[in-house]
């Protein structure tokens, strides 16, 4: 076979090949021969139906079995139960509160827990040196009262001589801060602001050693002592 015949066999081949790359809808005419063809199915209405279908209880189904002995039964147990536990709840609540330890009753107020105690040490400091010591501290009483002060802790103001344990005397004001009188118009005033006085006896207040040697130790034991009896 020459060449030119197999060129011819092939040509022929093709040719009938063209046919089956061509679109379906080609009759259309050309425009259309160059989309595919679009194919349409139509899915029958009952196996739609079908894929969708309900298969859970109806209404009256669902009456039926919720009314039907056993369900009843259980739900009263449910019901009994639930309210069992809310009543022991409620029980055990009432029993920790009947045994929990009673809270302790507050302690007695006293005058010095209600306000404050109000230092003076030295008096002259405080009232000025030409303001007359003890009877100038009556003139300070209404500004303390506005500060809530309930107690004056006042002095030492007794009588001491520097390290002198025999001038030392704590029953007696010391002349250059007032006198026994001046004091007792100061107690007066104060119980009408309602403060209280407290004095401060220590007794070698002025000296190196605010209560004298250890070899006083008695003596000023037994001044203490009369000073407190005295006050």
């Amino acid at each position: 076979m020459s060449q030119d015949t197999e060129v011819d066999m092939k040509d022929v081949e093709l040719n009938e090949l063209e046919p089956e790359k061509q679109p379906m809808n080609a009759a259309d005419g050309a425009a259309a021969g160059e989309k595919n063809g679009l194919v349409k199915i139509k899915v029958a209405e009952d196996e739609t139906e079908a894929g969708v279908k309900f298969t859970g209880l109806s209404k009256e189904e669902l009456l039926k079995v919720a009314g039907s002995p056993g369900w009843v039964r259980t739900r009263w147990a449910l019901l009994l139960l639930f309210w069992l536990g809310w009543l022991g709840m409620l029980a055990g609540a009432v029993v920790i509160i009947v045994r929990a330890p009673r809270c302790r009753e507050l302690p007695v107020q006293r005058w010095w827990h209600k306000g404050a105690l109000y230092r003076i040490g030295d008096l002259q400091a405080f009232v000025g040196r030409d303001a007359g010591g003890i009877a100038g501290l009556k003139s300070h009483l209404e500004y303390l009262s506005t500060l809530k002060v309930k107690g004056l802790v006042l002095g030492p103001i007794h009588k001491n001589q520097k390290d002198e344990i025999n001038e030392t005397d704590l029953k007696q004001i010391n002349p250059t801060l007032g006198s026994q009188e001046d004091f007792k118009d100061l107690l007066q005033s104060a119980k009408k602001k309602s403060i209280h006085i407290i004095l401060d006896l220590t007794p070698n207040y002025q000296g190196q050693n605010a209560w004298f040697l250890p070899a006083q130790a008695d003596i000023v034991a037994t001044k203490m002592k009369e000073a407190l009896s005295s006050w």
